[in-house]
């Protein structure tokens, strides 16, 4: 049996500023204040045209 890693994706609280790592399928919230809105995390990867 093969095991996936899970990827977890970095969020920033529009609230509180607070750093939170969500992995799929998990509610989207703030572990410190609770609140629902959140942005992502911009990646560093270069873009190729």
């Amino acid at each position: 049996m093969i095991q996936r890693e899970r990827a977890e994706l970095e969020y920033l609280c529009a609230d509180c500023g607070a750093k939170n790592h969500i992995v799929p399928r998990q509610p989207i919230k703030c572990m410190e204040c609770g609140h629902r809105i959140m942005y992502k995390k911009r990646t560093k990867k270069g873009e190729s045209i």
